[in-house]
């Protein structure tokens, strides 16, 4: 048994709390691996700032 088998998946719930934020899989993607400053950057980065 791989240690990844047991692991529960939780792209679904990524999806539901990115859902206002995040338009693609890879901002998705952003925001689970950076939860705090990755929601800002998604966020400012689709506001025009870089």
């Amino acid at each position: 048994c791989r240690p990844g088998d047991v692991l529960s998946p939780e792209m679904d719930k990524v999806k539901t709390d990115t859902a206002g934020v995040a338009q693609s899989e890879e901002e998705q993607l952003i925001c689970a691996l950076f939860p705090q400053s990755g929601r800002q950057y998604v966020e400012k980065h689709r506001n025009g700032a870089t």
